[in-house]
């Protein structure tokens, strides 16, 4: 079984991981599908989910990066890693709650760097490539200095 541990490091992942290991990132979610999903369909789900703002609840865009991944079976879940918004229990009920397409698991992150690393470690692979919301997409573009990111 591979673990992020026998993961050798990769150009790409380096790359993705430098880009954005200065953000605060306060959450992180895994997304489940009910039913077996395609990849550009799974996608396509998580991208109306999160760029909806969950259903309006949150009232700015979020700024969130997501990794689609194949299980052994052929099953399609998503990581993602939420920033910018409050990491108490009713936010994560909420996220949690407003994915309808399986299963959610929303938590605040204790390991953020860990939890970048879990998050990027199949991005060798480009059916794995990290998808990086609008939000923040601008704040890089804005940011040179990834350092200097400004998010509450």
């Amino acid at each position: 079984m591979r673990t992020i541990e026998s993961v050798s490091t990769t150009p790409r992942r380096d790359a993705w991981y430098e880009l954005l290991e200065f953000i605060p990132w306060k959450l992180s979610g895994t997304y489940t599908f009910k039913l077996q999903t395609p990849m550009a369909t799974g996608v396509n789900h998580y991208l109306n989910y999160a760029n909806g703002n969950l259903g309006g609840f949150f009232s700015r865009a979020l700024i969130w990066v997501a990794t689609p991944e194949l299980t052994h079976a052929g099953r399609i879940h998503l990581h993602a890693l939420f920033a910018g918004i409050p990491d108490n229990y009713a936010v994560r009920h909420v996220m949690e709650t407003r994915w309808k397409r399986g299963m959610a698991k929303v938590k605040k992150l204790d390991d953020v760097l860990g939890a970048l690393r879990y998050a990027l470690k199949f991005t060798e692979l480009d059916s794995c490539q990290p998808i990086l919301s609008r939000a923040l997409r601008e704040e890089l573009g804005r940011n040179q200095s990834h350092r200097m990111l400004r998010v509450e």
